[in-house]
């Protein structure tokens, strides 16, 4: 009995053993959680901006000058053109001088009699040749005009103090020589409503009327030179009375009549020229008083 509890003490010993060195089965690891999803919001698209309407045609901005017979503009282009070149020269040069102002508005009256003498002569076309001497005077009228249409009461042509400029511009237009083309007409590019325009003629000024009125003899009495003006006088001019020849379809108007002047010119001048006519003639201009040869002759007679 002893011997047998012996034998069972030693098998449960054993069997103790082998569990202790057997090798234990580990519990599987617990599986990674996933990570906590994140809040998403719902992204919706946006919708795209709708284009803008087409923009309507733009009308082109209207020249100040568009309306007018004298296209000034091209003489201020020409002078900010004519500035830019002057002043690139004057940042070239070693020597410092003040630069030139392309805003004509903010020159004074001296500094604009200087840079015109400037201008008249050295203004060139884009493509760098000489402009004509009539187109050099086309471009300083429209300057002038510029002038007037800003509230600038200078006249560059009749101002004493714009002398030094007016003996250059004499310079440039001793230059020109052709004035007939092969058809005998007269070839400028300055015309007669460029010079109204630009208030060279009219009453604006005592000067303004006489070199109106010398105008008009040149145009209607073919007055041609310096000495032919020099010797003309009131003597050789009358006024004349005409009836105005009835229009078809029109009623006799009693008592209508058109005034003229006659210039009958001295015998000297007939005997110089063979083609002088004996007696010329200034109509009135009733349409436009304002340009009439007669009532500038009487107002300048009623001055005396």
């Amino acid at each position: 009995m002893h011997a047998h509890q012996m034998m069972v003490l030693e098998q449960q010993r054993a069997v103790a053993a082998l569990r202790a060195t057997a090798p234990r089965k580990r519990a599987p690891a617990p599986e990674a959680a996933p990570p906590p999803a994140r809040a998403t919001r719902s992204k919706r698209r946006r919708a795209e901006p709708a284009p803008p309407p087409p923009e309507p045609p733009r009308e082109p901005v209207e020249k100040p000058d568009a309306n007018m017979c004298l296209k000034y503009t091209f003489g201020v282009n020409a002078w900010k053109q004519w500035v830019m070149t002057k002043n690139a020269e004057i940042e070239k040069s070693s020597i410092r001088r003040k630069p030139f102002k392309s805003e004509i508005l903010q020159l004074t009256a001296d500094e604009l009699n200087y840079s015109l003498c400037l201008f008249v002569k050295e203004v060139r076309k884009p493509n760098g040749s000489e402009y004509a001497p009539d187109t050099i005077y086309y471009l300083v009228l429209g300057i002038q005009q510029y002038l007037f249409e800003n509230g600038r009461i200078d006249n560059i042509f009749t101002d004493p103090y714009y002398e030094k400029f007016t003996d250059c511009l004499d310079e440039v237009a001793r230059k020109f020589s052709v004035l007939y083309n092969d058809s005998q007409y007269i070839v400028t590019r300055v015309e007669e409503e460029h010079l109204w325009e630009s208030k060279q003629l009219g009453a604006h000024s005592p000067h303004v009327l006489l070199s109106t009125l010398m105008f008009f003899n040149t145009k209607h009495f073919n007055l041609v030179t310096v000495e032919e003006h020099m010797q003309l006088s009131f003597s050789h001019i009358m006024k004349h009375w005409k009836r105005n020849p009835n229009q078809p379809g029109q009623a006799k108007m009693p008592g209508s009549r058109n005034v003229l002047l006659r210039f009958y010119p001295p015998q000297s001048a007939l005997e110089a020229n063979s083609r002088k006519k004996k007696v010329y003639e200034q109509q009135e201009n009733e349409d436009n008083p304002l340009r009439c040869p007669v009532k500038l002759y009487e107002f300048y007679i009623s001055k005396w």
